[in-house]
This record gives C-alpha cells, sequence and structure tokens, in this order.
C-alpha cells in the first residue's frame, strides 16, 4: 500500500514539475489604452494636432488589447495589429514656419493604423550594446544614440500610414502676409511611404514617391506661424515642386534616445526621448519611444520622433489556454484515477 501512494504521490509530482515549468509560457490578455504620436522635427505632430507632446492622436481601437506573459517583471508584450488607429478625418492644418524657415504650413487627413504587423516588446528587444550610435550614412544626415536604463526593453514595430499631405512651401517671401501682400507659396502634394521609418529595426529606411500638383503656385495669406488663411492659384499656374523624402528609422525603447540633425533648415535639431516603465504584475503605465532621421530634396534633413504612451489594466480574465493548463487538467484526472485505483485495491478480497 505505502509503494502504490508513493508512486502516485512521484506521478503527481512530475505533473506538478511540468505545470511550473511551463506556466511562465503562458499568456494572458489584458486591457489597452493611451495614445501614440510621431512628429516630423521641431513643430509637426503627426497626425496634426495643437496638443502638446508626449500625446497624440492615434488612439486605441474599441476593446484594444494586449497580450503579456505571466512571470517576474518585466513581461514580454504582445500587440496585435491595428490596436492603435486614428481614422483618416477631414484635412487638418498647421503652420510650421517657426520650426522650418521654407515652409508656410502643412495640411494632412494621413490615417495611421499601429502596429502595422505583430509587435512585440521584450526585454533585450532593443537589439545593439547598451550604448549604441546609428549613423544611416549614404543621402541620410543624423544620427540616432540609444542609451540603456535598464533592461533595454522594447524592440520595432512601424505604423501603416495611409492618406496624403498638402505641404505650403514658401516661393516669395515669408510671412506674415496680409491681404494684398505678395507671398507666394509652391504646393506640395506628399505621399507618405506606407511603413513610418520611427519604430522600424536599425537598418530599415523608407522612401516617398514625388506627386506632382496642379496648379502648384499661389498667392497667399499667412499669419506669423505660417497658417494660412486665404489663397487663389496665380494666373497660368503650372505645377508646383516635389519633396521627395528619404528617412532611416529605430526601434522603440523604455531607455534614452537623442535624435540628432544637425543640418536641419534654421537650426540643429536635436532632441533627447526618455521612456519608463512603470508596470507591476504587467499592470500600468509604459511609455516606450522611437525616432528617425530624414532629408528632403526642398524641406531639408529633420529629426523625427514618435512616442508610445500605453495603460494597461486586467480586467480580470484567465490566461490563455497553454501546456500548463493542460498540465493542470491532466494531474486532476491523474489523481482522480490513482484515488479510485488505490481505493479498490485497499477493499478488494483478499485470495
Amino acid at each position: 500500500m505505502l509503494r502504490i501512494m508513493m508512486s502516485a504521490m512521484l506521478c503527481s509530482a512530475m505533473v506538478l514539475m511540468g505545470l511550473a515549468s511551463t506556466a511562465s509560457a503562458a499568456n494572458k490578455t489584458y486591457a489597452l489604452g493611451g495614445n501614440a504620436r510621431q512628429q516630423i522635427g521641431g513643430g509637426l505632430p503627426l497626425p496634426v494636432t495643437t496638443g502638446p507632446a508626449p500625446d497624440g492622436r492615434i488612439l486605441p481601437i474599441a476593446n484594444a488589447r494586449v497580450l503579456q506573459t505571466l512571470g517576474p517583471d518585466p513581461v514580454k508584450m504582445t500587440i496585435e495589429p491595428g490596436q492603435l488607429t486614428n481614422p483618416a478625418a477631414p484635412e487638418f492644418a498647421i503652420g510650421v514656419f517657426l520650426n522650418n524657415s521654407a515652409l508656410f504650413s502643412v495640411q494632412s487627413n494621413l490615417e495611421f493604423k499601429f502596429p502595422a504587423a505583430e509587435a512585440v516588446f521584450q526585454a533585450g528587444g532593443r537589439t545593439g550594446a547598451p550604448t549604441t550610435t546609428f549613423v544611416p550614412g549614404g543621402s541620410i544626415p543624423g544620427s540616432l544614440r540609444y542609451v540603456s536604463t535598464g533592461n533595454q526593453f522594447g524592440g520595432p514595430a512601424q505604423s501603416r500610414i495611409t492618406g496624403t499631405a498638402k505641404v505650403w512651401a514658401i516661393a516669395v517671401n515669408p510671412p506674415p502676409c496680409n491681404p494684398g501682400a505678395t507671398c507666394i507659396a509652391a504646393k506640395i502634394v506628399a505621399q507618405p511611404a506606407e511603413l513610418a521609418a520611427a519604430g522600424g529595426a536599425f537598418g530599415f529606411t523608407n522612401a516617398t514617391t514625388p506627386v506632382n500638383q496642379v496648379p502648384g503656385v499661389y498667392v497667399v495669406g499667412a499669419n506669423t506661424a505660417g497658417s494660412i488663411f486665404f489663397r487663389t492659384p496665380t494666373p497660368n499656374a503650372g505645377p508646383g515642386p516635389t519633396n521627395a523624402a528619404n528617412s532611416a528609422g529605430g526601434p522603440w525603447t523604455t531607455g534614452m534616445l537623442t535624435v540628432s540633425q544637425p543640418s536641419a533648415l534654421g537650426q540643429p535639431e536635436i532632441f533627447t526621448l526618455t521612456g519608463s516603465d512603470g508596470r507591476v504584475n504587467g499592470v500600468g503605465n509604459i511609455s516606450l519611444v522611437s525616432g528617425a532621421v530624414s532629408t528632403r530634396t526642398l524641406s531639408g534633413p529633420n529629426a523625427n520622433r514618435g512616442w508610445l504612451n500605453l495603460t494597461i489594466t486586467d480586467p480580470g480574465n484567465n490566461p490563455v489556454p497553454t501546456a500548463s493548463s493542460w498540465g493542470l487538467a491532466a494531474l486532476m484526472v491523474l489523481i482522480a484515477g490513482s484515488t479510485i485505483w488505490m481505493t479498490r485495491r485497499m477493499f478488494a478480497p483478499s485470495h
């Protein structure tokens, strides 16, 4: 009898060990809140907004969720495609002259979906040495300098972008331009690359496709910031210029990132961003930052930034079924079977 009981206990212990070894691989679904923002240079947030950084207009969809592993912090995060978005809206305009002396303003109806593909953020996900400086080289000036503040939590993840932007470049006389003043603007239609450079893996680059716009030359009125309050095509206006862009980006991190573009028009653009991870057992706030450097044929180089500001809450659901759940079921069956078998042995008539 003792040997029978010991055998049953040994089998149970073996199942428990299997259960423990796979428990950390289980995923749990959490509710996802927060927002995201991209920004070109010092004065062009995307999607366009008048709100201050780091908050943006890329917001969670209804019932947005994130999967996280169970185990010690910082837990691994998996975000399914399209959990944050800003559906295309009527064109919104913002004056950018104070940040870029080549431009009056920018209009856009861009739509962002984040992430474009499944995103995985984890310890060590921001690749490279603890302190890494990425210099794309070639036609793209500038650099990205990453400094780890802990475990290099992060990873690559990009936004998918659709829609167009209209850039109003200064052709004759800068703002302010009152009615009757001779201010001429060149209208440039920008077709963004499908995937944003900010958030891409080291070495990712993209390029935009130039679009000719007819009519492309306007007489405009604009305020000091460059916001246009009236415009009319010039007589016999031909096509406007193009402003093709080339960009290179880097991954998301909860560490520190400095995006440097010393060749930017007007003054050098050097921005330092720092992420953070305040989650406890997967619940709480986490901020990841990313960046990119770019150059454009007309408006010149820029340092670009990205913020991912997430709030994760626990809806009280159960872990997604994994090997550990099946291990628990097997353990229950084994214990029940062992109990029945031992009971029958105890009360079986002896021969």
